[in-house]
């Protein structure tokens, strides 16, 4: 499930929002200032961020600015009660990729998100590297030095997951919410596939997949 963060301090509309969004597929993170929502992306990796302008710390505008000029490329969504069109500029020309007028339709909101999402995943590639093994999302196939690997689908989705997200630390939590949503079993069915697929992996050539103790785990090749 897409993984989103709302940057909003008005806590009946974040509220209200969480819930609207929780019940069409995401799982929300609600952040009500600047530096709470630095925190939330130290933790954890997001597909979409719905960002409000007026803040206790500052104008979400310059949190955007600062994460394109790190290069995130996350999709970004403004909402604002700020209407004009100079405004609605400012805000596409900060990065925003979107930018919408308070007060507004759930349901346009949702829509607007997923032509975000099916942007963002058109831009998407095919495949993904990491030293020799290739990972082949829309295949649902992996290789390993030109072997395919014998992966359940199960396994494969930890896979992707940790593949889209290459040389970056992947947490428990994050990878059980993507491979199972907000009804994650309570247990350790997680650390079972990350542990067969590790075997697996490493079955056909050096260690590509790492455990980054009380963090989670990173797909990346050491050289």
């Amino acid at each position: 499930m897409p993984r989103l963060l709302l940057i909003e301090d008005h806590p009946r509309l974040a509220r209200s929002l969480a819930e609207g969004l929780s019940g069409s597929g995401y799982v929300v993170d609600v952040a009500p200032s600047l530096s709470a929502a630095d925190a939330r992306c130290g933790r954890h990796t997001y597909d979409l961020a719905v960002v409000d302008r007026a803040l206790p710390d500052g104008d979400g505008l310059s949190w955007i600015r600062r994460r394109r000029d790190r290069g995130c490329d996350m999709p970004m969504l403004v909402l604002s009660a700020r209407d004009a069109v100079d405004d609605r500029v400012e805000g596409l020309e900060a990065g925003a990729d979107d930018y919408m007028v308070k007060p507004f339709a759930l349901r346009e909101l949702l829509a607007r998100l997923a032509v975000l999402r099916r942007r963002a995943e058109g831009r998407a590639a095919r495949t993904v590297r990491i030293g020799d093994l290739v990972v082949d999302f829309e295949a649902r196939a992996a290789r390993r030095s030109g072997r395919r690997l014998d992966l359940t689908p199960r396994e494969f989705d930890v896979l992707a997951c940790l593949a889209r997200r290459a040389g970056r630390v992947v947490g428990r939590m994050d990878l059980t919410e993507e491979i199972y949503g907000p009804d994650a079993p309570a247990s350790n069915a997680i650390d079972v596939h990350v542990a067969h697929l590790r075997m697996k992996l490493h079955r056909e050539g050096g260690p590509l997949l790492h455990t980054r103790r009380g963090l989670g785990w990173i797909l990346e090749e050491k050289p």
